[in-house]
């Protein structure tokens, strides 16, 4: 977990079979998903993604829902790196739990850094944590 990561209202989180967590193994599984959905293939969204997902990114692409989410990744639309700073997660009911952070991240082969906002929403379902919601805000270039 990155050393400006913040939980707020922390507390303990159960999984459907009991198995209890700490509010800080929480916020590290969920950050390193959330990394791995800027860096991982369509595989890890077809597992990972819930069923009602919708991400919203800037125009041209403007509102996706899952299945055209994972064709966008499927045709090359991941990232090679990310660097998440300024992270804030807060978990409201014990299911849902809501991520905002900084993003800098490059494409592969890319020197161009993009430069965004984030805000994601990770609903638990089948003893996981399944992204939800997730939209880009841009922070332009100075």
């Amino acid at each position: 977990m990155s050393g400006s990561s913040r939980l707020i209202a922390p507390r303990l989180a159960k999984a459907p079979k009991q198995e209890t967590f700490t509010a800080v193994q929480i916020v590290q599984a969920i950050e390193a998903k959330e990394r791995q959905f800027w860096t991982e293939g369509a595989d890890f969204y077809e597992r990972h993604l819930a069923e009602e997902a919708v991400m919203i990114f800037p125009q041209p692409v403007g509102l996706l829902h899952r299945e055209a989410i994972i064709s966008s990744i499927q045709s090359g639309g991941h990232w090679s790196a990310v660097n998440m700073k300024a992270l804030h997660c807060w978990q409201l009911p014990e299911e849902v739990l809501f991520l905002s952070y900084e993003a800098i991240a490059t494409r592969p082969g890319d020197a161009d850094r993009y430069h965004a906002l984030v805000t994601s929403l990770y609903v638990q379902r089948d003893n996981d944590w399944k992204l939800a919601f997730h939209q880009h805000t841009p922070v332009p270039n100075n």
